[in-house]
């Protein structure tokens, strides 16, 4: 059942807690979050804690349940539904070996879920993560970007495929459509051909834990990842083609010797597509000690160590937003990242900015913002502005007033 918000507001311009929301949240079922899955619960977390949402469901197959704002320790703000179980689990694997079984998937999985939302089209449906799934109220997705359509190279086949067949379903349903930066928003009114009427975009926050860690509280988490304080370069992006992370190695390659010894190239995320393309490239120098691989890293050690960084590098062909070079700026730390793209539009003139295409020009990059003595103090003074611009409260505030026009 809903369940009531404990923090309703008592501005009466605020109408407390008349708003009904039900969210997709299969994002939030991963063991590490995506950037969709963090997009999400930001996203929930903001809206329950804003006063106006009265209650607020989250649904996968399984059922819809109620979710709750955060306990205090500020972990994750909602606990999603429960897992599908070992038998649908197999289920599905057995359908995936059947021709046409993704489109088998697809019809039975849709059909179980019109059964999970049938008792609450009276709620306003936002779907975080791309595709609708079938309701008969309103309706809000956020599409975070278009690079399946723009960069299908860079994806599975699989994906590409899917993505083209649902994409349109869900275009025609929305009754409103989100993206995270305005750039994404012109990309989908021209190629797409959306109404721009329907369409807005809407930043999403930074959490407020990416603010400057002192040298004192983040010297623990550093000496367990054996570094030095600002002595490394630092990165952070899931290994597949669209991150540019082999750009990023062979330009950071062709550094002296001297800095590359002296500014390790540290990089953090989780596996993903097509990663033996990145192999090869980084095996010399990380049996130098140039590199070195984290995997995943814990959410709650990620401040420390953008803080720790003495520069940190995003070149990624393309993103929706870009939110690592923002929580980077966010701590303090000076970023290189990728012209003519949304981290251009949101954080370009506080940051360094190259061709990703051009690993020279990279390289070149990476070296002014590793020796640039003064970068340090510029990215300080932008941190505060940085945080205050891009909020979740903001970015909750601007969705209600999405919900309420609908």
């Amino acid at each position: 059942m809903p369940i009531d918000n404990p923090q309703a507001t008592t501005d009466p311009e605020r109408m407390p807690g008349d708003l009904s929301l039900l969210f997709g949240v299969e994002s939030l079922q991963a063991a590490h979050l995506s950037g969709i899955g963090r997009y999400t619960r930001g996203l929930i977390a903001a809206l329950l804690e804003d006063g106006r949402v009265g209650s607020l469901l989250g649904f996968d197959s399984t059922g819809a349940r109620p979710i709750a704002v955060s306990d205090a320790k500020g972990d994750s703000p909602a606990a999603p539904p429960s897992r599908a179980t070992p038998l649908r689990r197999l289920k599905r694997a057995v359908v995936d070996l059947l021709p046409g079984g993704d489109r088998i998937h697809q019809w039975v999985y849709d059909r179980r879920l019109r059964r999970v939302l049938a008792p609450h089209g009276e709620r306003i449906y936002h779907e975080p993560n791309f595709m609708l799934r079938p309701f008969a109220g309103p309706t809000v997705t956020t599409i975070h970007d278009l690079s399946v359509l723009r960069y299908p190279e860079f994806h599975p086949k699989e994906r590409v495929t899917q993505f083209e067949r649902l994409l349109p379903r869900t275009l025609a349903r929305a009754d409103r459509i989100v993206t995270d930066a305005p750039l994404i928003r012109a990309e989908i009114i021209d190629t797409l051909g959306v109404a721009a009427e329907r369409i807005v975009a809407v930043p999403i926050g930074i959490d407020a834990v990416y603010r400057p860690v002192s040298a004192d509280r983040r010297s623990a988490v550093l000496r367990r990842y054996g570094l030095d304080d600002r002595g490394y370069l630092f990165c952070v992006g899931t290994l597949e083609p669209r991150k540019n992370l082999a750009g990023l190695v062979d330009a950071y390659g062709k550094l002296p010797t001297a800095l590359r010894r002296q500014f390790p190239l540290v990089m953090a995320g989780g596996r993903g597509w097509r990663e033996e393309l990145f192999e090869n490239k980084v095996a010399n120098l990380e049996q130098s000690g140039e590199v070195r691989r984290l995997g995943y890293v814990p959410e709650g050690d990620l401040p420390a160590l953008y803080s720790g960084a003495r520069a940190f590098a995003f070149p990624s062909f393309y993103e929706g937003f870009g939110l690592p070079p923002l929580e980077a700026l966010a701590c303090a730390t000076p970023v290189l990242t990728s012209r003519g793209t949304a981290m251009e539009e949101l954080a370009g003139q506080d940051s360094l900015l190259v061709d990703p295409h051009d690993v020279d020009a990279i390289s070149r990059g990476l070296e002014e913002v590793l020796t640039d003595e003064r970068a340090l103090e510029r990215a300080a003074k932008t941190a505060p502005v940085l945080a205050g611009r891009y909020s979740w409260r903001a970015c909750a505030a601007a969705m209600i007033a999405i919900y309420r026009a609908l």
